[in-house]
């Protein structure tokens, strides 16, 4: 892809690799914390009661521009030296590790998988992605404040580029998959 290609396929990919890691580490810390688990499961529960009033269409469209708007700020806003991605990945992180650490004590392990594999298998990536276009843009910044010769407008042209033709389409396709499939898969897991 051009936009890849113009940012560095090396960088992209060592980038991708950071966020995996440090998305990874925030899992775990997240699943092991036990402070923080019953005021972000509280959060949670109230905001999934609230979420579940909306007709599935509208459903769709929320989760989409919910995970769309987090990821696009995310590449924009990581011209700030790249500390807005790392802390995108740190929370979302944390509640995936804390949502893990309730799951498997109330529905156990299979149903667990069944809530969060369907739709993450495609959300997941893409944040990750966008975290590190993110990433990359930072770069850029950091390159520009220690006074070297900087890309930061051209690399967040291109990684904007690789956000809107990959990134987007594929929150779309985990969207309806967390309103309309993930639901069924569920269903079926914990219900026979």
């Amino acid at each position: 892809m051009k936009g890849v290609a113009s940012i560095g396929k090396r960088r992209v990919w060592i980038s991708i690799l950071i966020s995996s890691i440090l998305f990874a580490v925030s899992i775990f810390i997240g699943f092991v914390s036990d402070t923080a688990i019953i005021s972000i499961i509280e959060g949670l529960a109230e905001l999934s009661r609230f979420l579940t009033s909306f007709p599935p269409p509208i459903l769709v469209i929320l989760v989409f521009l919910n995970n769309f708007v987090k990821s696009l700020l995310v590449i924009l806003l990581g011209f700030l030296i790249g500390i807005p991605p790392i802390v995108f990945l740190a929370f979302n992180g944390l509640i995936l590790g804390v949502v893990a650490k309730y799951g498997f004590a109330s529905i156990g392990l299979a149903g667990t998988l069944a809530s969060l594999l369907p739709h993450g298998i495609i959300e997941i990536p893409s944040i990750l992605i966008a975290s590190a276009l993110g990433l990359n843009v930072g770069w850029e910044a950091w390159v520009g404040v220690l006074g070297m010769e900087s890309r930061v407008k051209a690399t967040t042209i291109n990684c904007l580029k690789i956000f809107f033709k990959v990134i987007t389409p594929l929150l779309a396709v985990a969207a309806f998959i967390e309103v309309y499939i993930t639901p069924l898969i569920y269903g079926f897991v914990a219900y026979g």
